[in-house]
């Protein structure tokens, strides 16, 4: 009977100290689900501060020990939202703290391909250079290159940067075109629209500087392409 008893008031005991503990251990999930979910959204808030180009907040997010390389549901990282916006800064304090400067969203968007879609973006694409960037690298579907979104774009001295680092100028995209090909196809009216008297001077002022930029792209190209 004494060791039933002993047994029972064990039982008890043991029952008790596991009440007690359950809702330790619940309280703990509860803080840890907590904090996991603040540092998710101080995660997309980096990608948000980095778009808007806030300085402050990004380096602030960084020092709290955010991810440089945090990204959101489509891929699209920081390092990705602060190329396009040609914010410099913020790409720096990315780069310092281990962002992937090759980073690609879900469509194999590079940070430096973001870039090379802006003309005012000559620095980004002078650091993302700098800092390792594949100037080679193409997106997932349609294999399109740096060099192909900067020559579409009339990107001068940006195309300039690329073939400088190594852009390959033969490189095809999926439909198996390349960078002067995609420029030829999509300005060839670009000459005779220069030449239409009845252009109003604003719209043909533009057309001559769009056609500028297009004949030494193309000289840019032909030159690189005929280099053994």
């Amino acid at each position: 009977m004494v060791r039933w008893l002993e047994k029972g008031v064990l039982l008890a005991r043991v029952s008790a100290w596991l009440c007690a503990l359950l809702p330790l251990q619940g309280q703990e999930r509860r803080q840890r689900s907590e904090k996991g979910n603040q540092m998710e959204r101080r995660e997309l808030e980096l990608i948000a501060a980095a778009e808007m180009a806030d300085v402050s907040r990004v380096r602030t997010l960084l020092e709290q020990g955010v991810s440089p390389n945090v990204a959101n549901e489509d891929g699209v990282t920081g390092l990705n939202v602060a190329a396009s916006k040609g914010c410099v800064e913020c790409l720096r304090l990315l780069l310092d703290a281990g962002a992937d400067v090759n980073s690609a969203n879900i469509d194999g968007m590079t940070p430096l391909m973001e870039a090379c879609a802006e003309r005012t973006a000559t620095a980004v694409v002078e650091l993302l250079i700098k800092e390792g960037a594949d100037v080679n690298a193409r997106m997932s579907e349609i294999g399109w290159t740096s060099l192909m979104r900067a020559t579409v774009g009339l990107n001068v001295e940006i195309v300039k940067l690329l073939l400088a680092a190594g852009a390959d100028v033969a490189a095809r995209n999926s439909d198996g075109e390349s960078a002067l090909t995609l420029l030829d196809k999509l300005f060839a009216d670009l000459a005779s629209e220069v030449k239409d008297a009845s252009l109003p001077p604003g719209f043909r002022k533009v057309a001559e500087n769009r056609e500028r930029r297009r004949a030494e792209i193309r000289g840019l190209l032909k030159r690189e392409r005929s280099v053994p």
